[in-house]
């Protein structure tokens, strides 16, 4: 789930700020509002992050937790 860490927390933004239903819901719904950023643009890039994220954490953070998920019993 790391490498969509990143993209997670951008839709989470753009569903508590409602910036699709300012647009989708205005009356003119053919124009842009000044201000609107399109949630789509930015979708490239995060997955692109997320990888890089997932890159750079492999090895400090999950070697320790495969090293205490291998040491603890089965049961």
């Amino acid at each position: 789930m790391t490498p969509f860490l990143p993209l997670i927390i951008w839709a989470t933004y753009i569903a508590s700020t409602k910036i699709d239903d300012y647009y989708y819901g205005s009356r003119y719904y053919n124009t842009v509002p000044d201000g609107y950023i399109d949630p789509t643009t930015y979708i490239p890039y995060f997955e692109i992050g997320g990888s890089i994220l997932f890159l750079i954490l492999l090895e400090p953070l999950f070697r320790k937790l495969y090293r205490k998920w291998y040491a603890a019993a089965e049961n």
